[in-house]
């Protein structure tokens, strides 16, 4: 995935995070392995804390859930 597409996905997954914060999430994602959209599923909290607050990171993982499950119609 390049990195403008990656930092979108962050961006609309927490819209009121500063310019700094998305691309260090983009750094941390890009360490993880993260390749794809649906990579982005398999990230934990763990994965994200410390480098990022703990709520902050709740919110970017909950948005994924909740955006999938939506999709699949659940």
């Amino acid at each position: 995935m390049n990195p403008e597409r990656l930092e979108q996905l962050i961006a609309e997954r927490l819209p009121t995070a500063p310019d700094d914060t998305i691309l260090k999430v983009r750094r941390i994602c890009e360490d993880a392995g993260v390749e794809t959209e649906d990579d982005l599923l398999l990230m934990k909290e763990e994965d994200l804390v410390p480098q990022i607050k703990p709520i902050l990171a709740r919110k970017f993982l909950n948005h994924q859930h909740t955006h999938t499950k939506s999709s699949l119609g659940m």
